[in-house]
Formats: C-alpha cells, structure tokens, sequence
C-alpha cells in the first residue's frame, strides 16, 4: 500500500501558465513540495481551445493540501497586476 504522504492531489487548474508559475513560487516560498503539470499542453495541442483538460495543474503532496489551500486562497485574493502590460 501506497503511503498517503507520498500520493499527490490536484490543488488547482490554473487560467494561464504565467497564473501556474506564479501560484507554485508561492507554494514553494511556503517550504511545500508541488509541481506544475500539463504546462505544455496547450501549445502542443494547437487549435484545441484552453480548457479544463489542456489546462496547467499543480500539484501537491496529500499531506500538505489543507496548507496548500491557504496559500491558494490568499494568492487569489490578492490584486494582480494585469497581463497587458499596465503599471
């Protein structure tokens, strides 16, 4: 049997790969271990709308998920900066 520590789970499906590095620096900042996957995808796929399925995930360990949670919260709670290149 697999040990529960060691399993990943998906914390969340980000918008865009610049939202994906930007939540998993956080994460990393927070001394957890998570990693993006599918980063690729959305290119690789070409004319395939971004959605659900080509969309960036990142992951977490299962034991570090309720933390992983509170430092996703208050990542999306905070104001960004806009994408278009406004200061």
């Amino acid at each position: 049997m697999a040990d529960t520590n060691d399993s990943v789970v998906v914390l969340y499906r980000a918008n865009n790969l610049f939202e994906a590095q930007a939540i998993l620096s956080a994460l990393e900042d927070a001394g957890l271990t998570a990693r993006l996957e599918g980063e690729f995808l959305g290119t690789a796929l070409g004319d395939i709308p971004f959605g659900s399925s080509t969309a960036p995930r990142i992951v977490v360990r299962n034991d570090q998920l309720a933390q992983a949670q509170e430092i996703l919260k208050d990542f999306l709670s905070l104001p960004h900066q806009s994408s278009d290149g406004d200061l």
